[in-house]
């Protein structure tokens, strides 16, 4: 397969074979490769899908139409039907990305429906890329769920990105807002504080009483976006899902999540968490 960045630079994989798109790893862990590519701006990019000498196939071009391996794959008539289940393969240990910030850790999975990932595992799965052992015996998970039973909860009530902060780094930023004014100046006021601590790859939480969401801090084009899965009402990209994985601006999020606290009349509490890799796993 063969899929070019900004600079025009060909990336080639294998031709999959049968049996590799039912199941093999080695093809998907190729394309989670692909993660830390530059979208190509070039409307005219072709998507055709061309065989080259080398037995690899030219899938298309990242471009203002299709911005995610994805979306390419979706667009090809030889692996549309198989999609999700390259995208999802189990990546081995020796085959993952091991991104040094967790934006571009889950970059791959952008242009997914909210129904295969949620804004939790979109997280775990870019944590995961980083090389965290999230399950099994001394894993993240467990982590998480011995500290809810010390704490008499539920197992999964750690399963959230203020759970994750806590155990693999730390609190840059935290907000409360008990009553909300003014919704238009608060969210400038907070995205103004925001700036001068965080960084791409920080996680950004929402809390109400009643529901909580989760992302990843990133920047396109030298504006601070907001990488997470869920409704997207201010995606940055024309072709993004219209309930899945997707970047959308930071400041219009935190502009809706002050909207939905002072609808349903509850607190809002806004955390920023870093992650420290000498924590690990």
């Amino acid at each position: 397969m063969q899929i070019h960045n900004t600079d025009n630079q060909p990336f080639l994989v294998d031709k999959p074979t049968n049996s590799s798109l039912s199941g093999s790893s080695d093809f998907a862990s190729q394309l989670h490769k692909l993660s830390s590519m530059s979208q190509k701006t070039d409307t005219n990019s072709s998507h055709s899908v061309q065989h080259e000498q080398d037995n690899s196939i030219k899938l298309g071009s990242l471009s203002g139409k299709n911005t995610t391996v994805a979306q390419l794959l979706l667009a090809n008539p030889q692996l549309k039907a198989s999609t999700w289940s390259i995208i999802h393969n189990p990546i081995p240990d020796n085959n993952r990305i091991l991104s040094k910030k967790l934006d571009d850790a889950v970059k791959p999975f952008m242009g997914t429906d909210y129904k295969d990932i949620d804004c939790y595992t979109l997280v775990v799965n870019g944590l995961k890329n980083m090389g965290v052992r999230y399950s099994g015996q001394d894993s993240l998970s467990k982590q998480l769920i011995h500290r809810a039973h010390i704490e008499g909860l539920a197992n999964n009530a750690y399963f959230t990105g203020e759970g994750i902060t806590e155990a693999m780094g730390k609190k840059i930023y935290t907000h409360s807002i008990s009553r909300v004014s003014n919704i238009e100046q608060q969210s400038k006021d907070i995205f103004k504080e925001m700036q001068g601590l965080m960084k791409k790859g920080d996680i950004l939480s929402f809390s109400l009483q009643t529901k909580g969401h989760t992302g990843v801090i990133s920047q396109n084009q030298k504006q601070w976006t907001y990488i997470n899965s869920g409704r997207l009402d201010h995606s940055i990209s024309q072709n993004s899902p219209r309930h899945g994985v997707g970047e959308e601006t930071l400041l219009s999020e935190i502009n809706n999540w002050i909207k939905l606290a002072h609808k349903r009349n509850e607190s809002l509490q806004i955390t920023i968490g870093r992650l420290d890799t000498q924590k690990f796993v």
